[in-house]
């Protein structure tokens, strides 16, 4: 699988039905901040999966997951983590990006008609009006800070990745999977469709520098 993301991984949050013991593969820990009157409520992070060669493994790991689910509510959320090839992390921190992102995934939601995805915009723990003025933030934070709670966090410092907090957490396998599917192909179009012009090392669109030398990438 050809793509400009290196590793994938996730944080499902749910209430187990029965204890889940950590593997190779993820790690269960407690998680205070989601609720449920039967069951533990934790929070499964698996490990960096490569998204070239190791996204069958991914499959079989949350397919199995999703099984081990007791209750999944509102309050509970499926994180996914990206790391990227190519040095390419500062062509993703964008107000441009950020629209991208939240467009395609009204988009899906609407295709889908998955309610609850759009409506995790107005959740208080991603919520969708992130800006530049935030990403420098998040970039620099080197643990848990308030200002991660968008619905994409660029955890630079703390997790050397690109967070997507805005899925909700879902039993259906299925469901989490197009999530998956969504955010690699939301990082490959984004890449290829971007074309940028280098002038000494610096960064420039066509249109700034006309009269510039420049030489022309175009990424694919």
């Amino acid at each position: 699988m050809k793509t400009i993301v290196d590793k994938i991984g996730f944080e499902y949050e749910m209430a187990e039905k029965d204890y889940i013991e950590n593997t190779e593969n993820y790690r269960r820990t407690y998680d205070g901040s989601i609720r449920s009157d039967e069951y533990n409520c934790v929070e499964i992070i698996s490990k960096p999966f490569d998204a070239s060669s190791e996204i069958k493994k991914l499959k079989s790991v949350l397919k199995y997951l999703t099984e081990q689910a007791g209750e999944i509510n509102k309050s509970m959320g499926f994180h996914i983590h990206v790391s990227l090839k190519n040095d390419s992390y500062s062509i993703f921190c964008s107000d441009d990006f950020i629209a991208f992102v939240k467009k395609k995934i009204m988009e899906y939601a609407e295709k889908k008609r998955d309610k609850t995805l759009k409506e995790r915009f107005y959740n208080n723990f991603c919520r969708g009006d992130i800006t530049e003025a935030h990403i420098d933030k998040q970039i620099a934070a080197t643990n848990k800070t308030y200002c991660r709670y968008y619905f994409i966090n660029f955890a630079k410092s703390f997790h050397n990745t690109i967070e997507f907090r805005i899925f909700p957490a879902r039993r259906s396998f299925k469901t989490l999977w197009g999530y998956i599917r969504l955010v690699l192909e939301i990082f490959d179009e984004y890449y290829k469709n971007k074309t940028y012009c280098f002038v000494f090392g610096e960064v420039f669109n066509d249109e700034e520098e006309e009269n510039n030398e420049v030489i022309q990438i175009c990424v694919d």
